[in-house]
């Protein structure tokens, strides 16, 4: 008899959601910007196939958080350029268009929020992941 092992949709979806990145945003008037968190990179997702917990099928596509999918503008410096295109201060995230032409989703403190407006310009620069 093969058994299954399954992962509520819900865990797994949670799972996923946890995993994010952090960035820190660097503006021309300040040399330590604020920190962020990627959300996703629009237009890249990652399609899981789920079972339930009463043994449905059920797909997900999850927004990519991969560094992977990010392209840098100076990948030696790991800095990636962007332009605000949208600001929420209810989520507190902020949609960044960058000049590699993709859009990234970022959530910051609510006190970051309070400086930026459209079309504000700055540099994402991305640390190396721990043990490299």
């Amino acid at each position: 008899m093969r058994r299954h092992h399954c992962i509520p949709v819900r865990g797994a979806l949670r799972l996923l959601g946890s995993v994010a990145l952090t960035v820190f945003m660097t503006f021309p008037v300040a040399a330590q910007g604020p920190r962020a968190k990627i959300i996703s990179v629009e237009g890249a997702a990652t399609t899981y196939h789920l079972e339930d917990i009463h043994g449905a099928l059920v797909t997900a596509d999850v927004p990519s958080q991969s560094m992977a999918d990010i392209t840098f503008s100076n990948p030696d410096q790991r800095t990636v350029e962007g332009k605000v295109v949208a600001l929420d201060s209810q989520t507190h995230q902020v949609k960044v268009h960058t000049r590699a032409g993709q859009t990234l989703v970022l959530e910051m403190d609510p006190g970051s929020l309070k400086g930026l407006r459209l079309g504000d310009t700055f540099t994402l620069t991305v640390p190396q992941p721990a043990g490299r």
